[in-house]
């Protein structure tokens, strides 16, 4: 059995914006002893929320976590999209940076969420999901989070889809992506995938990745459809202790 400090890793965002102490479990575990111990060391270091990250292929965790009487919350799937030795992108038309949260924006980014893990968890607090996605947005219009916000916009000039873009070395990742319910199957989301990829190309980065549910299968098929291949697949745990 690893110690408790390489097994348990404390995750200073979460924690300090749900205002208790959350931490990721990160050691294989053989069977539903050995999980009822790494639940009962993360209970003693303070802990009242855990992610555990399950590989599907893993079925000694999975039978560990069901006699648990514990259900994934979500399964997760990682696509990436290559982009070393690709056409050079032009720009996106109606695609723009925006800098500054507007009412439309936060109905986006609140929008982003429909298959999100922290909305379908009823154990966190009314309200919490709608907070974080306030804060994803506001953290990545400060850069801090992504190095652009991206809007499609209306002939009016109204954003009817929002797309976040981070970088680090040579891979981009999106984090939000929405589309307005009134403008969705118009080519919107995949005018935002074009921007980023294009965007991410002009940085310089080998390949764009994005995350999603494998249930969020709209979702799933645009990505595929613009070239997006899976790279890996997780399914979520949410241990509450």
């Amino acid at each position: 059995m690893s110690s408790p400090d390489s097994a348990l890793e404390k995750l200073a965002w979460d924690s300090a914006f749900f205002g208790f102490p959350v931490g990721r479990l990160q050691t294989p575990v053989a069977d539903a002893a050995g999980l009822r111990r790494w639940l009962a060391a993360a209970r003693q270091q303070g802990y009242r929320l855990l992610y555990w990250f399950v590989e599907p292929a893993n079925m000694a965790a999975q039978q560990a976590a069901a006699a648990l009487a514990l259900r994934p919350i979500d399964h997760r799937i990682s696509l990436g999209l290559p982009l070393a030795g690709q056409t050079i992108l032009a720009p996106v038309p109606d695609v723009r940076p925006v800098f500054t949260a507007t009412p439309a924006l936060r109905a986006l980014a609140q929008a982003s969420s429909g298959w999100s893990r922290f909305r379908r968890d009823a154990h966190f607090a009314p309200g919490s999901w709608q907070r974080l996605y306030n804060q994803w947005l506001q953290e990545s219009l400060r850069g801090r989070l992504a190095r652009e916000v991206l809007v499609h916009d209306d002939a009016a000039g109204q954003p009817l889809g929002l797309l976040t873009l981070a970088h680090q070395g040579t891979e981009a990742t999106i984090g939000l992506l929405a589309v307005a319910p009134t403008a969705r199957r118009q080519g919107v989301g995949g005018s935002l995938l074009d921007a980023a990829a294009q965007r991410a190309q002009a940085w310089g980065c080998q390949r764009l990745t994005v995350v999603t549910q494998r249930e969020n299968q709209p979702a799933v098929a645009l990505y595929q459809a613009r070239g997006f291949r899976v790279k890996s697949e997780a399914l979520i745990y949410h241990l509450w202790l």
